[in-house]
């Protein structure tokens, strides 16, 4: 009985010990969830700015030279959905026909 005792008591103290290890882990878990969601952050913080160097430098390394062929079509795409966007009267014809079906 008492070797019994002693071996519950061995048994006890492992499953302290596996709760403990566990406890931490969940701990260091949630530290490493939080650190990676901090860098992701920084990430793309840094993407941002480093994309907004990028059209900087592009800007001014482009000062003085013609706008290239590609670059006015895609102006002119440009503007003419920007048109297409404000232009409230072609909502509201859509919203008119669908009234009469």
């Amino acid at each position: 009985m008492l070797h019994q005792e002693y071996q519950t008591g061995l048994h006890q103290a492992f499953l302290d010990k596996v709760n403990k290890d566990i406890a931490d882990l969940k701990t260091k878990h949630s530290s490493s969830i939080a650190q990676i969601t901090e860098l992701k952050q920084k990430f793309l913080e840094m993407q941002h700015r480093i994309l907004r160097v990028l059209v900087k430098q592009e800007s001014t390394r482009k000062l003085g030279i013609a706008i290239q062929p590609e670059e006015e079509l895609l102006r002119g795409r440009f503007e003419m959905m920007h048109t297409q966007l404000n232009n409230p009267k072609q909502f509201k014809v859509s919203m008119i026909s669908m009234l009469d079906l």
